[in-house]
């Protein structure tokens, strides 16, 4: 079973390091509901996974920016604004303050990887504030899955528990897309 698991982290983390739109933080919030262990090795690879998906975007951007924007722009709740902004984020804060600022607004980190590589940001950059700022935003939302299923365990039964983390992400992603657009 952990290698199955282990293998999806790893695959939803590069999927959506490109072009799926699902944030694999669902699947990581979901193995903490059953083994908090388990939940934290499967960060550290979706983080490799998202790694290797931005990194694939980084290197195509370099030399097919344009193209990279209209299929960025195909992505649901991703626009041509959004991906403008982006930029003019990265350049006017640098990619650290633009991809930290990223974990709060939802904009998506292969836009942030498209742009890095576009920019020609330097590579090893790239991959220190991906590897950080990935592992911080799972680490969080893992973690505050852990803390809330801590929490509601003596009230709440485990298939309740699983209930309520599907609706949760039901209603995020409701919220998300009213925002943001499908």
């Amino acid at each position: 079973m952990a290698i199955k698991t282990r293998a999806i982290s790893f695959l939803w983390g590069f999927a959506e390091g490109t072009f799926f739109f699902l944030v694999p933080d669902i699947w990581l919030s979901r193995i903490v509901l059953k083994d908090k262990k388990e939940a934290y090795i499967n960060i550290v690879l979706t983080v490799l996974g998202a790694l290797l998906g931005g990194t694939v975007l980084y290197i195509l951007a370099m030399a097919h920016f344009d193209q990279m924007k209209l299929g960025l722009a195909y992505v649901p709740a991703v626009n041509s604004a959004m991906i403008e902004q982006v930029g003019v984020q990265i350049q006017g804060s640098g990619l650290w303050a633009a991809l930290l600022a990223g974990i709060a607004s939802g904009v998506p980190y292969k836009i942030y990887a498209s742009w890095a590589g576009h920019l020609e940001l330097s590579f090893a950059a790239f991959l220190g504030a991906s590897i950080c700022i990935r592992a911080l935003r799972f680490t969080l939302v893992t973690g505050a899955t852990h803390v809330a299923a801590f929490l509601l365990r003596n009230v709440v039964s485990t298939p309740k528990l699983y209930l309520i983390h599907a609706a949760s992400w039901i209603i995020f992603y409701v919220f998300y897309f009213t925002k943001f657009g499908f």
